[in-house]
């Protein structure tokens, strides 16, 4: 589920890049120097967001992915114990 909402998340950040970068270039190709700084520094907040939603999913996941780790070799272990078991039989 939060892979989902990462997903959507960098989605939306990734339309809005799209749509800054295509204004800088609008704004570049006019000369509107305002607009250009403004913009640039909506492109660097934008990508600052990214790399926060990224870093964040990681730190919400982490712990998921490290349980399901443990589960797993507390499997393997369990099978080995059932193999032996049934090895002696």
């Amino acid at each position: 589920e939060r892979e989902k909402i990462k997903h959507k998340n960098l989605s939306e950040i990734e339309r809005r890049l799209v749509d800054s970068h295509s204004n800088h270039y609008k704004a570049t190709i006019t000369g509107a120097m305002q607009a250009r700084g403004s913009l640039e520094r909506v492109i660097a907040d934008l990508e600052k967001q990214r790399r926060t939603e990224q870093i964040s999913c990681w730190r919400d996941t982490l712990p998921l992915r490290q349980e399901l780790l443990k589960m797993l070799e507390e499997y393997k272990g369990s099978v080995r114990r059932a193999n032996l078991f049934l090895s002696e039989y």
